[in-house]
């Protein structure tokens, strides 16, 4: 009887350290899947923000070097 108590209860921890390594790994991409929305929001605000404020000129006129106004 006591042997399989103890074959019970080794059964039932190994259950659990594997519902703690699913919840692990639940929290690890709730967390991952949060940084990408975060990241996908800062992107698709950024560009709004440069094509709102018409910044898209002179970050070209900034990398060539060139008056385009001017010319």
């Amino acid at each position: 009887m006591s042997f399989q108590l103890t074959i019970i209860h080794e059964y039932s921890r190994g259950i659990d350290k594997h519902q703690s390594s699913f919840v692990k790994l639940d929290k690890f991409l709730q967390r991952a899947s949060h940084f990408i929305i975060k990241l996908i929001r800062m992107v698709l605000f950024l560009s709004f923000w440069f094509v709102s404020m018409e910044k898209i000129p002179f970050l070209i006129q900034g990398m060539t070097g060139k008056n385009t106004i001017a010319s």
